[in-house]
């Protein structure tokens, strides 16, 4: 039987949340997303980091999205915040 080998796969992963975000919306906009949806992306995602500035790469992240996402909000808004922030951390 022949020995499987096992590949690792380095992944680069950018330092702060500022060069992840910058990496995405260069990632967006290379998919032709319009300016607005791209400075939407930039302002949700910005917003939450100034909220949570401490929970890039942490297990602190979920618990920071879940208490992002209860405050009192329009439903649309409510949807519009958690479909960027999903975008941006798939």
């Amino acid at each position: 039987m022949a020995k499987s080998k096992l590949v690792r796969i380095k992944k680069d992963v950018p330092e702060t949340w500022e060069h992840a975000l910058q990496w995405f919306l260069n990632w967006k906009q290379a998919q032709s997303t319009s300016k607005r949806t791209l400075n939407d992306y930039r302002y949700h995602i910005s917003l939450f980091y100034q909220r949570f500035p401490d929970t890039y790469l942490s297990d602190k992240l979920m618990p920071a999205v879940l208490e992002h996402a209860k405050q009192v909000m329009k439903p649309a808004k409510y949807n519009l915040r958690l479909v960027y922030l999903r975008a941006f951390f798939s």
